[in-house]
């Protein structure tokens, strides 16, 4: 699997919790689904970066776990509440749409290999009817 599928997936904690720990992340089963998100991606980077045959040293992962966490401007929307995101977004944007219509489009996103908001929602699925 690519960080892209990754990150366009849609991962249930349990399945993130069994994943982490396939994969040798450390107390993986104690983690929240945001901490194991970032758990994952970030083994991916190390991992990306022993395969490629760079070195990396102490301060190489500190300097990267600085960039993780920087932020410019207003913080982004939470990546595990998708799904809440979607919703909101669904129901501001498409005029007089029900709770009901959203849940239905958002079934329709998470089974697709797109990121999970609203956006990829109008670029690709509206598009199929």
């Amino acid at each position: 699997m690519t960080l892209t599928q990754f990150e366009n997936g849609y991962w249930y904690q349990f399945e993130l919790k069994v994943f982490a720990e396939s994969i040798g992340i450390p107390s993986a089963n104690k983690l929240r689904k945001d901490e194991l998100e970032k758990a994952i991606v970030t083994f991916r980077w190390r991992e990306d970066q022993l395969t490629r045959g760079i070195d990396i040293t102490y301060a190489d992962l500190v300097k990267r776990y600085v960039e993780l966490n920087q932020t410019e401007g207003a913080f982004a929307k939470i990546p595990h509440g998708r799904y809440i995101n979607f919703i909101s977004e669904f129901l501001t944007h498409e005029k007089g749409a029900t709770r009901e219509e959203a849940v239905s489009a958002w079934k329709k996103l998470k089974e697709t290999d797109v990121p999970k908001n609203y956006r990829s929602w109008i670029e690709n699925l509206t598009k199929r009817t």
